[in-house]
């Protein structure tokens, strides 16, 4: 996760952790700035795209959460917002131009390793890219 840290502080968006079961990752306003909190719960390698999901947010300049609070509901942000925010982090921590020349030297889980990413993320993203092997 820690490539992913140091983005957020050189954009300087501070993260907090937090046990909590009602997220892995948020994107929320104090004050003037954005702050990204984590839940140190979370399995590592979901920390980490959560986070780098989070600075999608920030860096595409979406809302945060608070300010997309419905009538009697959460925290909600449009759904656009998120699929946006996914390819950012998809993008961030595989990037096509690596896994390009990668993915076939290595099996799906060796390329997971390498990437510091779950099982899950490479699977969906080498199918986003058109490479995932059946």
């Amino acid at each position: 996760m820690e490539n992913a840290v140091r983005i957020a502080a050189h954009l300087g968006i501070p993260l907090f952790e937090s046990a909590s079961d009602q997220f892995d990752a948020v994107f929320v306003r104090v004050g003037s700035k954005g702050a990204i909190g984590v839940n140190r719960n979370a399995y590592w390698a979901r920390r980490r795209f959560s986070v780098a999901h989070e600075i999608g947010h920030a860096v595409l300049n979406h809302p945060p959460v608070n300010a997309c609070y419905g009538e009697g509901a959460g925290p909600k942000r449009p759904r656009i917002y998120d699929r946006e925010a996914d390819r950012f982090a998809a993008e961030l921590l595989m990037p096509k131009l690596f896994l390009s020349r990668e993915w076939f030297r290595y099996s799906d889980d060796a390329l997971a390793k390498r990437y510091h990413v779950s099982n899950q993320a490479m699977e969906i993203r080498l199918r986003e890219l058109g490479f995932l092997r059946e």
